[in-house]
């Protein structure tokens, strides 16, 4: 028996309500936009960006593809333009960055990497000072540390806190006082702490998240610790001062279990503020999406805008949105134009939020920077990079003792059009393809192996195709125009690699071109003939020229002009119009007036003729012998068996004309005697042949003789004097055929 129960509809109702709202309510952003600005000189990841006093942002240092960088740029909010500035003594990535009360930016610690080894974390800081640009030791931390946190302190001092020294956190915290350039130890964390999250509040204290959702206040006036209330939620995640001296904490994951080793991490929506009135955290609205490694910063009006994803959260790297503490909720904001996680992100001077590169898809490191107005209101985007080119290409060989075999590489640079690395742009050339890294740089290696008989190879780039990597943004086009070599050693598109590793620039392209042959044929039609003339066009470098124009005229008889085009192999023939008579025209010439084709000009003082039967310009054409009569050029018997008493006799005729050429289309007539009788006759076939023969013929009879009495062709006469048989059978008349 089935029991039922009772239904309460007002459960359907409500979730028909909510349904209708979530397919048919506009989505709930919050005001604000994002904006494109100028492109970065270079791509940098995980660096520092300081705003200085005089409203310009300085972005330092970072990793580009496994190895640490120096470079550093300013950004002008006037044009939103990059310039570079002098680069770091010392690459490093993962530093700190503080804006000093004289102006100056402090850079403390970070991981010095090469090529993807085994980072070297630091412990040397340097001070930057805008007023001339340039970088400056200072004295070196009492303990290296990266991925640290750093807080200038009311008194103008810089307190560092936590960070790790080759994936091992620290407890150690310690001072940077500006006045001595020096750094003396505080006292330590509770705990060891990889990437600590600090804030400075009213009082001057500061408050840190340290592992596990502990939680500290550091009094500087009493270098103490006293622990205040843990997180209600134990995470890693970013803190904010809000305009009213509580702290948010946003974001972070719990690693929640292990698979095969891997963590597997829960990412925590919820968002707590701290009240240092009551020393106690609170849990706020959940946030639009989860987030870790990302970044916040208090806008104008009070509101938190927290941008970016370090990856362990899935799906919030190209979002950003808002935390209003007036009503503890997060409203989805504007997506950026591209993913950028690890997030780094500064609060300019007039109140916007500059995101200045990052990591993008697949780690690529970025040299865009977006703009977040929380108004709507941005200034116009500056002049963007529209095209790639290669500025720089350099060789290499690799020889294999063991096969006796060489292969070359090559590496190419690649810039935009103005003056940056190209990052991401797909090199292809001459069996060679390859991405571009951070630097705008890659090698490829052609797959051919080389014979140590060849001592070069020529290679070029035939494209270069980039993926911009910016939404809606198209990606760069490649102009081949602007291709250059920094050293020399190519012209920018094509190189050639020797054997010995050494390299060379192709040589100029062709510039002139002339004539290297000429040479004469003709076609006959009896008394008539047409004169043919072949022309031979080659470059300065004896290579021949193909699709070039080819003009003369004809003379010593003839009249008019003529012209061919050339073939690829630089030949091309120049027929006369039509048949002419042999006996009119014996020797027409023809000569070479003009060779065109774009981008090479005719140098007539260069043009030579190898075999001497002209003088490259000029050639006479011999006209052949008048076809005016023709003759039996050879005959040729056989004897056939049909049956016992009887027998047949065949005769084949070879027909030639006076130049002794074959004769199609000739009929032969003649006359059978002694032991057959009768006529027979044939035409000449393309070969100038025929054949006849005698019908059976009784075996009494030992023999049969052919005689030839006549030839007619509609344009040839018949000359028997000049019959003859090279083999001697005949009398190149008559012939005998001996029964078999």
């Amino acid at each position: 028996m089935i029991s039922a129960k009772k239904v309460d509809n007002r459960w359907y109702w409500r979730i028909g309500v909510i349904l209708w709202m979530l397919l048919f309510s506009p989505a709930i952003y919050a005001s604000g936009a994002w904006g494109l600005s100028g492109d970065m000189n270079y791509p940098h990841r995980y660096h520092s960006a300081t705003l200085l006093q005089n409203a310009k942002i300085l972005v330092a240092g970072g990793n580009i593809d496994g190895h640490a960088q120096a470079e550093a740029e300013l950004w002008d909010p006037a044009s939103g333009v990059w310039s570079i500035t002098s680069s770091l003594n010392m690459p490093r990535a993962w530093q700190s960055a503080t804006l000093l009360n004289n102006g100056k930016v402090l850079v403390a610690g970070g991981s010095k990497q090469t090529d993807g080894g085994i980072p070297d974390t630091l412990a040397s800081a340097e001070l930057y000072d805008p007023a001339t640009g340039h970088w400056q030791y200072t004295g070196s931390m009492l303990e290296a540390r990266s991925a640290h946190t750093a807080v200038l302190l009311d008194d103008g001092r810089v307190l560092v806190l936590g960070g790790q020294a080759v994936n091992t956190p620290t407890t150690g915290v310690e001072i940077y006082n500006p006045n001595t350039g020096s750094w003396t130890a505080a006292a330590p964390l509770a705990i060891a702490t990889g990437s600590p999250s600090a804030s400075k509040l009213n009082d001057g204290r500061v408050l840190v998240v340290l592992s596990g959702g502990e939680t500290q206040i550091y009094d500087p006036v009493n270098n103490s610790w006293t622990a205040t209330r843990p997180l209600n939620t134990p995470r890693f995640g970013e803190t904010t001062l809000l305009a009213d001296g509580r702290v948010l904490f946003s974001g972070g994951f719990v690693i929640v279990d292990y698979i095969w080793g891997f963590p597997i991490v829960d990412c925590d929506l919820a968002t707590e503020i701290y009240d240092p009135n009551r020393n106690a955290w609170r849990t706020a609205g959940n946030m639009v999406v989860g987030r870790t490694a990302h970044a916040t910063l208090r806008l104008p009006d009070g509101k938190v805008l927290a941008v970016g994803n370090g990856g362990a959260c899935p799906g919030g790297d190209q979002s950003a949105e808002v935390f209003d503490p007036a009503t503890g909720a997060w409203t989805a904001a504007a997506n950026t134009f591209t993913h950028r996680s690890t997030a780094t992100a500064v609060l300019t001077q007039d109140g916007n939020v500059l995101l200045p590169g990052g990591s993008g898809l697949y780690e690529i490191s970025l040299n865009s920077t977006e703009i977040y107005s929380e108004s709507g209101a941005l200034s116009p985007t500056p002049p963007r990079a529209q095209a790639v080119h290669i500025v720089n290409l350099e060789g290499s060989a690799q020889l294999s003792a063991l096969t006796g075999y060489w292969a070359a590489s090559v590496t190419f640079t690649v810039h935009d059009d103005f003056g940056n690395p190209a990052n991401n742009v797909e090199v292809s050339g001459t069996s060679l393809i390859c991405t571009t890294n951070a630097l705008g740089q890659c090698t490829a290696t052609d797959p051919t192996l080389l014979s140590l008989s060849t001592s070069s190879i020529s290679l070029s780039v035939t494209n270069l195709q980039s993926s911009h990597l910016l939404g809606d943004l198209p990606p760069l086009s490649y102009d081949d125009s602007a291709n250059s070599d920094l050293n020399g050693n190519s012209d920018g598109t094509t190189i050639i690699v020797n054997q010995d590793g050494s390299t060379s620039p192709p040589p100029p392209p062709p510039s002139v071109m002339h004539i290297n042959n000429l040479n004469s044929a003709y076609t006959q039609n009896g008394d008539l003939w047409r004169p043919k003339v072949a022309a031979v066009v080659v470059d300065n470098y004896g290579d021949p020229v193909a699709y070039a124009t080819v003009t003369g005229t004809w003379g010593n008889g003839l009249g008019g002009s003529g012209s061919c085009i050339t073939a690829t192999s630089g030949v091309c023939w120049i027929s006369y119009p039509s048949d002419v008579a042999i006996a009119s025209v014996p020797n027409p010439t023809f000569t070479i007036t003009d060779i065109s084709k774009s981008g090479l000009s005719y140098d007539a003082s260069l043009n030579s003729d190898a075999d001497g039967n002209s003088d490259g310009t000029t050639i006479t054409i011999l006209a052949p012998a008048p076809l005016v009569s023709m003759h039996v050029g050879d005959l040729d018997g056989s004897a056939a068996v049909v049956s016992k008493r009887r027998w047949q006799a065949s005769v084949r005729i070879y027909v030639r004309d006076n130049t002794n050429l074959a004769v199609s289309g000739a009929t032969v007539t003649g006359s059978w005697s002694a032991g057959v009788s009768g006529t027979a006759s044939c035409i000449t076939n393309g070969a100038g042949y025929c054949s006849v023969n005698s019908g059976d013929i009784n075996t009494r009879n030992s023999s049969a003789t052919f005689t030839v009495t006549n030839l007619s062709q509609w344009q040839l006469s018949y000359s028997p004097d000049d019959n003859t048989d090279p083999d001697g059978d005949s009398t190149g008349t008559s012939i005998t055929v001996q029964k078999p």
